[in-house]
């Protein structure tokens, strides 16, 4: 295998690392809560915005239809000259389209090199997990529907 070739499954390990640990992530956090149902993480979603990129994430549900929910998403953008990860936390409408309050922001992670990357997806991983500590996310939380 080559140089470049070896670079992409570097990142294809690091990304698919990054899914498996927001899957137990999301998972802990429907049982700790007791939420009606979530979805769970489907794997990365190109993105356009800003900067063009790659999105992961995961929704737990707020009502029992999962018209509203809390969004947990890790974004890496990339330019030419470096990647930019961050997290979010955000509730969404039912249409999955419109973020309608955004609950919490991670710090902007920047890596300009392959182990860099690596690190910042783990960084933002860890600011996400930590973010059910924030007080606006705790409150969302809080007024979700429960399972019997």
């Amino acid at each position: 295998m080559d140089a470049a070739s070896k670079h992409v499954v570097i990142v294809l390990e690091a990304l698919a690392k990054t899914e498996r640990q927001l899957q137990s992530f999301g998972y802990r956090l429907y049982l700790d809560t007791r939420a009606r149902s979530w979805t769970q993480p489907r794997g990365i979603t190109l993105s356009d915005g800003d900067m063009p990129g790659l999105l992961l994430g995961f929704a737990i549900w707020r009502d029992s239809s999962g018209e509203r929910s809390i969004i947990f998403s890790i974004s890496i953008g990339f330019s030419s000259t470096h990647w930019s990860v961050r997290s979010f936390v955000d509730d969404e409408d039912g249409e999955r389209d419109q973020i309608t309050r955004e609950l919490w922001e991670s710090p902007e992670f920047k890596a300009t090199t392959l182990e860099e990357l690596v690190e910042s997806l783990e960084q933002s991983l860890h600011a996400l997990t930590s973010s059910v500590d924030q007080q606006a996310v705790r409150e969302y939380l809080a007024i979700i529907e429960r399972r019997p």
